[in-house]
């Protein structure tokens, strides 16, 4: 029946009526009930029989059916569902009598539409309730329609799709996917509508929870959870629940679907399990290719073997004079020593792949025959196998992988493990070739071990300046350690500063076969030196060039002395020459000066302009004959009287006459112990050398500044007189005159003693002023020290011998230092100091640890913390000055006790600039006695 022919009639619509009626005058009351309606027409169609009825039906299409139960061929009930089954989609009223009332509720309670008790009907009613009848049933053929589309759309999803009531949890619709996802029959769901939860993975049932306290609330909800099916599978449930409101948006019922998505699971797993596989491949291929030896190869390739396939425990073999060898067996992060070794073709799976070369696996140890002794006393239940080739295809050894528990390896797993073999062999290639290289490397140590006692450099470098040999020579002059350069290129560490004279040395050798110079080069802290080089061409057996050897001297320090030497040879030439000239400006000087005195005598009269021209005559004859005897005084050290001399008394009266005279912008400072030793000299002399010291240090502060004094009494040992080619061994008074003027630029300080060499204005200076206070203070047997930095000032020190009672004195205070086996750490960049330093303590019964830069003596004592007793610390560096290594060690041990020391840097600014707390200050260069008192200072605390 279509829509049009269900829908409610509108005014005079004609109702095609099927009038089931046996009684004559019951049918024609109804026909004229129905004339009377004036909303609608009917069209009648009487019948007595059921089975004409059904006739009727065959042919026509009737709006509805006014149906009689007792007919002449159907009686009862019967009748209606014989009317009905032929025309289900008809809508029926029942006509009944009061008799039978009963019958005609059973056949509305079984589909009928309506019933009406005859006698009791009227024209409208009879018209109303057919029209509703009509209406009631196009809405439920509407429903049934929809229904029937909804449970075959529901019945024919994977997902099971459930409807229920908010009110209840019972569920008055699950479709049958239910019963393939969870493994149970929808009709469990009876007694219990929550049993599904029972089958909810333990883990995953708060998640389940949350979603019933959601879905009671009506909000919809989306989880995923796992739950256990009968046979003990798990399945992944993707579960999606919603609320349907009715018409005043109130929640009519609940709906949900549950959706199996296991397979995507296990898509998703498979991926991530891949893609993990990749990420172990791909790390575990670049870390094998870092290990430079075997054992170390062998390990990482188990190890990454292990996680990519999980396995639970590995071998890894090789191929030892024609056996597969195992050594060593890996489960889970603990290795334990094995012995076996395989011939191809016996012993078990090794010598089946030995004999095959092919990779295998198996999944059931028990039950395969090429399991051998070494699996089975592993208690291993499966296993995989592959080989490892070289890149001429020979068989280098293999990768055994066990689990003890069933695990399933794989097709996959062995492609994996083939990928990994493949790098490993690689790897173990490249180690080998190393292992060889470093056994050869071995054999040139061994005969090249005599080379390590020579002090000199001695070093093998190929044609392409990579290096081949370094003997301890060369670490100990270079501070570079074999392992830093071997194979490095010469230029990027030695010769950084002048590359072309490695290349003429190069051509030279190879043309001649050696060669022989002077180099500059550069150490590892960036010091450069000089070197005499000699380069010899070494032929391999084809008498083709194939490595140079080097041997190289420092010759840095003769080089100074050569310098010093030559600057003394000019002094005294110049000495010399002055010593000349003086001579003849005396011999002119001397009759002016007396002429100048004897014109007054003999011409008491002469006017007063010509007396003062003749004393001004005199006066600059004086100047003149007092210029010739500081250029006297230079040239022979002036003679002069020799007697003991206190030199506090000296300084003093030279810092009284400094306060008295110099501007009140410059402040004087002084330090003059009262025990210094006493000096044999011309006091007049020495008074000299300090007056002209003090006046350069004001000339050189004309904005004010800072002016100190100060004395002090030292042994020079022989390891200070080797770092001072100037110093001699014995007993000194080292008087130290500084300030903090302009400085001296580094470029002029070698010719600041040279004489009549000045840097004052025109008319302000003679240039003689110090190369007078060398002058004397050589003649006295001294020397003078000198040091500046421009802008910060400059620094005199007055070295000279004490008298020979403080010698004896002083030799008898040696004797009271002594040590107690105590450990000392030296840091110090200076090679030489190093070990002058380290002998004098050892000396003095100390042990001592060397350290070249604050790294090194980091690690030193992070090493030796607890037995290190004190640091001697050089504070200027390279790579990690003093400061920052002191400040780290206080980080290490608060307590611990350093020395700082300097050539440049007074104690005061060593404490004002680093802020660390160090107690005492050595200064550069210093005494076996200064060293041991400072040492002795500290211990005493």
């Amino acid at each position: 029946m279509s829509n049009e022919q269900l829908a409610i009639p509108m005014a005079k619509q004609s109702i095609k009526v099927l009038l089931v009626e046996d009684n004559p005058p019951d049918a024609r009351l109804l026909e004229e009930y129905l004339d009377e309606v004036t909303t609608a027409q009917f069209d009648i169609k009487q019948v007595e029989l059921l089975e004409e009825a059904l006739k009727c039906l065959d042919v026509e299409s009737f709006d509805i059916i006014l149906l009689d139960l007792s007919l002449p061929d159907s009686q009862g009930f019967d009748t209606f569902v014989k009317i009905r089954r032929y025309a289900p989609n008809i809508p029926i009223v029942v006509l009944t009598s009061l008799d039978d009332e009963t019958l005609a509720m059973r056949a509305m309670q079984e589909g009928a539409q309506d019933y009406l008790v005859k006698g009791q009907v009227y024209g409208n009613l009879l018209a109303r309730a057919m029209r509703y009848a009509i209406e009631r049933k196009r809405i439920e053929l509407q429903l049934r329609q929809s229904e029937a589309k909804f449970r075959s759309l529901a019945e024919n999803l994977q997902a099971a799709v459930w409807m229920g009531n908010p009110n209840s949890s019972n569920n008055f619709y699950t479709s049958p996917a239910y019963e393939k996802i969870w493994g149970r029959g929808v009709e469990s769901l009876g007694d219990r509508p929550d049993a599904w939860i029972d089958a909810v993975y333990p883990e995953d049932r708060e998640v389940v929870r949350w979603k019933l306290e959601q879905q009671i609330q009506g909000k919809p909800t989306n989880v995923e959870y796992r739950i256990l099916q009968p046979d003990g599978s798990v399945r992944w449930i993707w579960d999606r629940s919603f609320a349907i409101p009715d018409e005043r948006g109130e929640i009519w019922y609940l709906g949900g679907i549950a959706e199996d998505i296991s397979e995507r699971k296990q898509s998703e797993e498979s991926l991530l399990r891949r893609t993990h596989q990749l990420e172990v491949l791909s790390r575990a291929t670049r870390k094998i290719n870092t290990v430079l030896k075997i054992p170390a190869v062998l390990g990482t390739l188990i190890a990454a073997a292990m996680e990519l396939v999980g396995a639970s425990a590995g071998v890894a073999g090789l191929v030892i004079e024609g056996k597969m060898t195992f050594t060593e067996y890996h489960q889970k992060g603990q290795i334990r020593p094995l012995n076996f070794t395989f011939e191809p073709g016996k012993g078990g799976i090794a010598g089946w792949l030995m004999l095959t070369k092919m990779p295998y696996y198996t999944n059931d140890t028990a039950l395969d025959s090429y399991v051998g002794e070494m699996q089975r006393s592993l208690g291993v239940k499966n296993l995989a196998i592959v080989p490892i080739f070289s890149r001429k295809d020979e068989l280098i050894g293999c990768l055994e992988l066990h689990n003890k528990e069933y695990d399933r390896f794989s097709d996959r797993d062995i492609t994996l493990l083939e990928g990994l073999a493949a790098s490993a062999a690689v790897a173990l290639e490249n180690a080998k070739m190393i292992l060889e290289y470093k056994q050869a490397e071995q054999k040139i140590r061994e005969q090249a071990a005599l080379l390590d006692v020579a002090t000199d450099a001695i070093f093998v470098r190929d044609l392409d300046n990579q290096i081949l040999f370094w003997n301890k020579g060369a670490e100990r002059l270079y501070g570079w350690k074999p392992e830093e350069v071997l194979l490095k290129n010469t230029q990027d560490f030695l010769s950084k500063k002048d590359p072309t004279q490695q290349e003429v040395a190069l051509k030279a050798t190879i043309e001649s076969g050696a060669w022989q110079g002077e180099l500059h080069k550069v150490k590892k802290d960036g010091k450069e030196i000089l070197v005499e080089s000699h380069w010899t061409l070494v032929r391999d057996e084809a008498g083709n060039p194939k490595s140079i050897l080097i041997v190289d001297t420092d010759i840095t320090e003769k080089k100074q002395l050569e310098t010093k030497f030559l600057r003394a040879q000019r002094l005294e030439s110049l000495g010399t020459l002055a010593s000349g000239i003086a001579h003849d400006l005396n011999n002119i000087l001397t009759p002016v000066l007396a002429v100048a005195q004897l014109l007054p005598l003999k011409l008491p009269h002469l006017d007063e302009q010509s007396q003062r021209m003749l004393l001004m005559l005199e006066t600059n004859a004086k100047r003149g004959a007092d210029l010739v005897k500081q250029i006297l005084s230079f040239a022979r050290g002036a003679e002069g009287k020799r007697t003991s001399v206190q030199l506090k008394h000296l300084l003093l009266d030279i810092e009284q006459i400094a306060k008295r005279t110099f501007p009140k912008t410059i402040e004087i400072e002084s330090d003059i112990p009262s025990e210094l030793w006493t000096v044999s000299a011309d006091a007049t002399q020495l008074h000299q050398v300090f007056m002209n010291l003090v006046v350069n240090g004001r000339d050189a502060m004309p904005h004010g500044g800072t002016l100190s004094i100060s004395g002090a009494n030292i042994n020079i040992d022989e390891s200070y007189a080797r770092m001072n080619v100037e110093a001699t061994v014995g007993a000194k008074v080292v008087i130290t005159v500084s300030d903090t003027g302009v400085g001296i630029p580094p470029e002029i300080i070698d010719r600041i003693f040279d004489p009549f060499f000045t840097t004052k204005e025109v008319g302000k200076g003679t240039g003689l002023g110090l190369s007078t206070v060398l002058g004397i203070v050589k003649t006295h047997g001294g020397f003078v020290e000198v040091s500046s930095q421009v802008g910060a000032g400059s620094e005199f020190k007055v070295y000279l011998p004490a008298s020979e009672g403080t010698l004896m004195q002083a030799a008898i205070e040696l004797e009271l230092f002594s040590g107690n086996g105590e450990l000392i750490l030296v840091v110090d960049d200076e090679a030489a100091i190093r070990e002058i330093t380290k002998a004098t303590l050892e000396s003095y019964n100390y042990r001592v640890l060397t350290a070249s830069d604050g790294i090194e003596a980091i690690a030193e004592y992070a090493e030796h913390m607890n037995e290190i007793s004190l640091v001697l610390m050089d504070m200027m560096m390279p790579t990690m000055d003093g400061a920052i290594a002191s400040r780290t060690l206080r980080k290490m041990n608060p307590q611990v006790e350093i020395i700082a020391m300097s050539g440049l840097t007074s104690s005061d600014a060593i404490a004002n600039t680093t802020s660390i707390d160090i107690k005492q200050f050595l200064p550069k260069p210093f005494t076996a006695k200064e060293l041991i008192a400072a040492l002795q200072r500290s211990f005493k605390g």
